[in-house]
């Protein structure tokens, strides 16, 4: 992982066999998190955002809340909302999927702008289309996640922790444009 401060981009150049991400120290309450995805290189797997994240403190199990876009034609929607992504050994499971997934590699695409707003317990999410010259597409799907729904999201009432995720995609690229924690100062640390 490595962050360039002048341009506010994460980066991370794993062609991971797993999920993987990092996410912030301090958990926050309400938030607007917006993000730029983009990969220089031609694989067409998964980047996203970590809507919310919980380590149980007696066993040890992470779960995550993720929005993701996917290129290719592995799977169904483009743009996926996933409660623990990549466990499906804890009920892991996509319970929003949405869009016509793209048959083209992250370099041909260019970038994408992923957004969620989180007010209370709800966490409304934007994804827009991609674009090689000007990210400000339109938005191509729209969805609200109300963590009073389901009994698992109960682990992310509350103030929850936020991040960035990444499964099989080299050179993945988030360029924030707004953090959570206001200024982008935040300190992460990885998932396992």
């Amino acid at each position: 992982w490595t962050y360039d401060a002048a341009t506010g981009r994460i980066r991370n150049t794993t062609n991971s066999a797993t999920f993987i991400g990092m996410v912030s120290l301090n958990a926050v309450g309400d938030y607007e998190f917006e993000v730029g995805l983009s990969s220089t290189n031609g694989d067409d797997d998964g980047i996203g955002i970590i809507l919310a994240f919980y380590k149980d403190p007696i066993t040890g199990k992470e779960h995550t809340l993720s929005l993701q876009r996917w290129l290719g034609v592995t799977n169904t929607g483009d743009a996926d909302i996933y409660y623990d992504y990549n466990y499906s050994q804890r009920d892991g499971y996509r319970f929003r999927s949405a869009g016509s997934r793209k048959q083209f590699g992250w370099n041909a695409v260019g970038e994408t702008i992923v957004a969620a707003k989180r007010v209370g317990n709800l966490i409304h999410c934007t994804v827009r289309e991609f674009s090689a010259l000007n990210p400000r597409q339109p938005i191509v799907d729209e969805y609200t996640i109300n963590l009073e729904s389901d009994p698992r999201f109960s682990v992310f009432l509350g103030e929850a922790k936020y991040g960035y995720c990444a499964q099989s995609q080299q050179d993945s690229t988030w360029r924030s444009i707004k953090w959570p924690e206001g200024d982008g100062r935040g300190y992460y640390a990885s998932m396992k």
